[in-house]
């Protein structure tokens, strides 16, 4: 018999999501699952030590249920730190005055300017450097999947403000093999809750151009593997471009030495999350991107 597991529609709301479901630690004590591979920003991913949003041994992971969901439906997560993080997301959208949206998985959370870590990241300084010269916001949520990036967009978080450009990094979650939290699903399947992503954008944001980037290469598992649904799925992202309003940065190869490995030091030991260097190789690849949408970016303090 097959065995069903717990999805959550978007058409609940967050609030009864979260009464109906208790949130489990992902902390010190708390059971793994043998060869579990981990989140971008879900149990094991690398963040600042103990931080706001903090992963690992340190922090709250995703909760301890395993998902059987679509890639394209929306879907509210079930945690509460990603529930303290949408709201905060609300709160700074409503703010107004942003002209650069960042949006993604820890990938982008990680690398600073988050609106709950407030730029005090491990990676503030390569922020910095990249992206803080504009009006710039961090909207990425460690662990988000496709569908739970296109629940976010749909209830408040694209809403309030009128961003010049758009920075969309998602995906790498939903391919895994073998994940903690999730069921995998094909690169096909995230490619087109990629699209309805972009779909809601251009609805909802119709003066933005959008920076479509590449997955990166992982090595937290096989790389033969994971890097083939990576490329796949980067394959079928390429199509979305449009030479109007979304463009497409693929920047996988530069990640990877001749022997098609990752290059030293361009991962955190994680093999999944960016180190220095890495943000290095994605701010340098987007900066005369966006330089050219939004004129040139203010020195850094």
């Amino acid at each position: 018999m097959k065995t069903r597991f717990l999805a959550i529609p978007a058409s609940l709301a967050l609030a009864a999501v979260l009464a109906a479901v208790a949130p489990a630690p992902n902390g010190p004590g708390s059971p793994v699952p043998p060869g579990a591979i981990p989140l971008a920003g879900g149990a094991g991913a690398a963040r600042g030590a103990g931080g706001p949003g903090a992963r690992g041994p340190a922090g709250r992971g995703t909760p301890m249920i395993k998902m059987d969901e679509s890639a394209t439906d929306p879907i509210v997560r079930v945690d509460q730190q990603w529930s303290g993080r949408h709201t905060a997301n609300l709160a700074r959208a409503k703010q107004g005055n942003v002209d650069l949206y960042m949006l993604g998985d820890s990938i982008t959370d990680n690398w600073g300017g988050g609106n709950v870590n407030g730029g005090a990241g491990q990676f503030a300084e390569s922020w910095k450097k990249y992206v803080a010269g504009w009006a710039a916001a961090n909207f990425g949520i460690g662990g988000d999947r496709t569908e739970h990036v296109l629940w976010r967009i749909k209830n408040g978080e694209l809403d309030g403000l009128k961003p010049k450009a758009i920075v969309l990094l998602i995906g790498t979650n939903n391919l895994p093999a073998s994940q903690y939290n999730y069921n995998p699903v094909p690169p096909e399947q995230a490619a087109q809750g990629v699209k309805l992503i972009l779909d809601v954008i251009k609805e909802k944001q119709p003066q933005a151009r959008v920076l479509l980037v590449s997955v990166f290469p992982r090595a937290d598992q096989e790389q033969a593997v994971i890097n083939d649904r990576v490329q796949a799925l980067n394959a079928l992202l390429a199509r979305f471009a449009d030479d109007k309003q979304v463009k497409y940065l693929d920047i996988y190869n530069k990640f990877l030495g001749p022997d098609g490995k990752l290059l030293p030091g361009v991962m955190q030991n994680d093999n999944l999350h960016p180190s220095a260097a890495g943000y290095d190789i994605w701010g340098q690849a987007m900066l005369p991107i966006l330089t050219e949408w939004l004129g040139a970016p203010k020195p850094p303090n």
